[in-house]
C-alpha cells in the first residue's frame, strides 16, 4: 500500500494597528490576533502512522519606529509574543545608517524567535516533541554602499546569525536540537546602463 499524506493549517488573523506619520518620523504600534488549527494524517503502509490535530492561539503587540533626517536614518523596535503553545517571548530590531558624502554605512541587530510546527510538536510516528522551545535567532550586519555616480552603486555586507533550538532531522529522520553559526559576505554592483552583478559568500 503506498502513502498518503495529508496536512492542513486553517489561520484566522486579526490585525490592529495605529500608524502616526510625522515630518521626519513614522511610528506604528498595533496588536495581532492568531488562532490556528492544525491536522495531519500520514499512513505509509506499515512503516509508519501519525494523525493529530492541534489548536494555538498566538497574541502579538508591537512597537516600530523610523526616523528619517538629512545625515542618518534610524529605524527601531520591539515585539512580545504570548504563544498558548511557545510561551512568552519577546523579539526586536535596531538599525542606523550614516550618511556621508556618496557613502552609505549601515549597522543593524534583529532578535527573533519561531516556535516550531505542529508536525514537529504532535508527530505521532515518534518524531512529534510537544516541548520544543522556540527556534531563537540572533542576527547583526555592517554594510557599506558608495555611489559611484548617480546611476552606479558599489555595496559590501557582512553578516553573522546565531540559531539556537533548530530543529533538525537526520537521515533516518530522527528529529533532534542543534546550534547553528551562519557568517557571510555579500559583494553587488549595480548600474541603471548595464545589468546589475551580485557576488555573495555564505558559510554555515
Amino acid at each position: 500500500m503506498g502513502s498518503n499524506d495529508f496536512t492542513d493549517t486553517l489561520r484566522d488573523i486579526y490585525d490592529f494597528s495605529y500608524t502616526k506619520v510625522g515630518s521626519n518620523v513614522v511610528q506604528k504600534i498595533g496588536f495581532i490576533y492568531t488562532k490556528e488549527h492544525m491536522s495531519e494524517l500520514v499512513y505509509g503502509g506499515t512503516a509508519y502512522e501519525s494523525r493529530f490535530t492541534a489548536q494555538h492561539n498566538n497574541k502579538e503587540y508591537f512597537y516600530q519606529n523610523e526616523m528619517s533626517y538629512p545625515s542618518y536614518r534610524l529605524n527601531f523596535g520591539a515585539r512580545h509574543t504570548d504563544h498558548s503553545q511557545a510561551g512568552h517571548f519577546t523579539s526586536g530590531n535596531f538599525g542606523v545608517s550614516l550618511l556621508s558624502d556618496n557613502n552609505v554605512y549601515s549597522f543593524n541587530i534583529t532578535k527573533s524567535y519561531r516556535p516550531a510546527d505542529a508536525t514537529d510538536l504532535y508527530a505521532t510516528d515518534g518524531s512529534g516533541d510537544a516541548t520544543h522551545k522556540p527556534e531563537e535567532s540572533f542576527s547583526y550586519e555592517f554594510g557599506v554602499k558608495r555611489y559611484v555616480n548617480e546611476n552606479t552603486f558599489i555595496r559590501g555586507t557582512a553578516f553573522k546569525t546565531r540559531l539556537k533550538n533548530l530543529i533538525e532531522a537526520d537521515i533516518n529522520s530522527q528529529i533532534y536540537l542543534s546550534d547553528a553559526l551562519i557568517t557571510g559576505l555579500e559583494m553587488r554592483v549595480q548600474s541603471n546602463y548595464v545589468l546589475s552583478y551580485m557576488i555573495s559568500v555564505t558559510h554555515i
